[in-house]
Parts: C-alpha cells; sequence; structure tokens
C-alpha cells in the first residue's frame, strides 16, 4: 500500500486515527496470541494425552470387568471424564483447533486405537475410542472440562482488555485533542489581535510551541498591515500637496 493510498484509507480526525492504530495494534497482538497457542498447542495436548492414557486404561479394565449391557463406572471414572455410551445427539467432528486435532492424534498413537473427535448438544467436544477389537470396549473421554475455565477466563481477559484498550484510546484522544481544539476555536481571535488562549498544563509541548509559533505570527502580521497603512498614508499625504498645488495653480 503506497503512501497517498494509506492517507486516503485512514480517517482524518486526531481520535479516530488513534482508534485506528489502536485496532491495527489489538489485531496484531491477536494474531501473535493465535501464533502462540498453535504452537503451545502440541506440547499442551502431549502433557494432558499423558493423563488421559492413563484414564483410559483405567476405563478400559473397569469396563471389562462390567456387564456390556449396563456398565456402571465407578465415581472415579466419572468425575474424571469417562462415559461408556455415546449420545445419541452426538456428532463425529472435524476440529479446526490446533489443540484438540493434536490430542486426538497423540492419544491415537499411545493407546493403539482409533480416537474420534465427537461434538455434544451443547457444543462441547470430547473423544470417543470406538471398539475395534474384541477385546476392546466402546468409551469416551471428557476433555474439555478440565480446561474450559481457564479458557473462558483467558477470553473474558482478552475481550476486557480489547474494550479496556480501546475505551483508554478513545479518551487519550479526546483528552489531546482538546488542547487542539481550544487553538483552532481562538485562531480568528488571533487574527484579530486576541492574546493566544491558555491551553492548560496538560498540552503537549509541541502544541504550546505551535500555539505560541501562531501568536507570534500573527503579531508580525498586524505589525506589518500597521506599517503598510503608515507608509501608504504618508505617500497618500505627500502625492496629495503637490497635486493641491498644481490645482490652486489651474483655477488661477
Amino acid at each position: 500500500m503506497t503512501g497517498s493510498a494509506l492517507r486516503a484509507w485512514l480517517p482524518r480526525s486526531f481520535t479516530a486515527q488513534l482508534l485506528s492504530y489502536t485496532a491495527l495494534l489489538l489485531l496484531a497482538m491477536l494474531v501473535l496470541a493465535t501464533a502462540l497457542s498453535v504452537s503451545a498447542a502440541r506440547p499442551s495436548a502431549e502433557h494432558m494425552a499423558r493423563t488421559l492414557n492413563v484414564v483410559a486404561h483405567a476405563a478400559q479394565q473397569a469396563l471389562q470387568l462390567q456387564p456390556r449391557s449396563g456398565p456402571n463406572l465407578p465415581a472415579e471414572l466419572t468425575d474424571a471424564g469417562i462415559f461408556p455410551v455415546l449420545p445419541a445427539t452426538s456428532r463425529q467432528v472435524r476440529s479446526v483447533l490446533p489443540f484438540p486435532s493434536a490430542l486426538r492424534e497423540i492419544l491415537q498413537q499411545r493407546l493403539r486405537r482409533p480416537v474420534q473427535l465427537v461434538a455434544f448438544a451443547d457444543g462441547e467436544t470430547a473423544l470417543w475410542l470406538p471398539s475395534s477389537k474384541p477385546e476392546q470396549l466402546a468409551f469416551g473421554i471428557r476433555f474439555e472440562p478440565a480446561r474450559n475455565p481457564l479458557a473462558q477466563s483467558g477470553i473474558r481477559v482478552v475481550v476486557a482488555t480489547a474494550i479496556t484498550l480501546l475505551l483508554a484510546a478513545w479518551l487519550l484522544a479526546r483528552w489531546l485533542s482538546r488542547p487542539l481544539r481550544r487553538l483552532s476555536e481562538a485562531l480568528p481571535g488571533l487574527a484579530a489581535g486576541a492574546a493566544v488562549p491558555k491551553l492548560g498544563a496538560h498540552a503537549p509541548v509541541e502544541v504550546q510551541a505551535l500555539a505560541t509559533a501562531l501568536g507570534d505570527a500573527m503579531g508580525r502580521l498586524r505589525a506589518q498591515s500597521i506599517a503598510r497603512e503608515q507608509t501608504l498614508a504618508g505617500i497618500s499625504h505627500d502625492l496629495r500637496t503637490p497635486l493641491m498645488r498644481m490645482s490652486v495653480a489651474a483655477h488661477m
């Protein structure tokens, strides 16, 4: 994008420009956070897969001791997220998120059996291990409840930070542009000879320097205008006297 195209794309007001730059900064931060999340997904998935591997082996052993018609899992395994029956409303999905995909792949390698990603009616994603051998029993593992509180709190922090940053940028832009508005409103008075308005102690140094420079420029213009008027008045007086004499002589 060329400089002229960028200038045409950017808004004209100071407040809108600052908000635009803040939004671009937030977008860059979001892209960076996404890249870091993708890079950290596989190590996190490997760490959780080690835990789920142990839970899966314990669930397999517990299910082998239960009747196939109605297995009754221990409360410890149920609390750990094991469910023996796949809900009828669930469906197999292919998640585009890096963590669930990496977790399914790693756990499939560790358990040496198929692992599927399934989604429940409420939107939760879980792991389903179908039976691929006669000695294997199908069961599922819920893994999102273990990380949902952290993920949800992280999303809330990101949203709250973005809103706070945009609000702070808007207030800061209004605060910084206030001296400029005062100076622009005082320009007609400066041209008429009024003093430079007080911009306040919080005004940026650049704005104060601009106000001082405008006051000096207006003072020089007024002095030049007065000098020009005095010069023209003197020339008019000098021209008027000989012309009056010539007029009187002509009448005589």
